[in-house]
């Protein structure tokens, strides 16, 4: 049974610099998305601790997507980055964005073989991350 994979994974993960209240929309509002040195200083501060804060399970799924997109060097008909809801244009390479993100999030890709997976919009990929930590009221 092949692993199921899926952009909505990857909006997910990448949901700290969509739609940032102030003072952080001023501050990403600034950046170049086709620029490696400031899209590697938005991952590591805005990107990489969210990603932590998923439990262990939960990492492997994002960090398959975003192997995955690495990978196939392409998003799905009708999905683009564009329409990520960011204060700043992100590139439009999908191949780029996801290798700065297993570099910045230090996701191994060996062993990884694109045979083993499958493309999918099911929102349920998204539904089941879990944060390590729970809020406390």
């Amino acid at each position: 049974m092949k692993k199921l994979v899926g952009f909505n994974v990857l909006e997910a993960i990448l949901a700290p610099i969509c739609e940032p209240q102030e003072p952080e929309y001023s501050k990403l509002s600034q950046i170049n998305g086709c620029d490696e040195h400031q899209m590697r200083s938005v991952i590591r501060n805005f990107i990489k601790p969210y990603y932590d804060s998923f439990d262990e399970q939960s990492r492997k799924v994002i960090a398959d997507s975003i192997l995955y997109f690495s990978l196939q060097k392409k998003l799905p008909l009708k999905v683009t980055l564009e329409g990520l809801p960011t204060p700043f244009d992100l590139t439009s390479d999908i191949s780029q964005l996801c290798d700065w993100l297993m570099e910045e999030l230090m996701i191994e890709k060996e062993n990884f073989n694109l045979e083993k997976f499958e493309y999918s919009d099911d929102l349920s990929l998204v539904h089941r991350l879990q944060r390590d930590h729970q809020l406390t009221f």
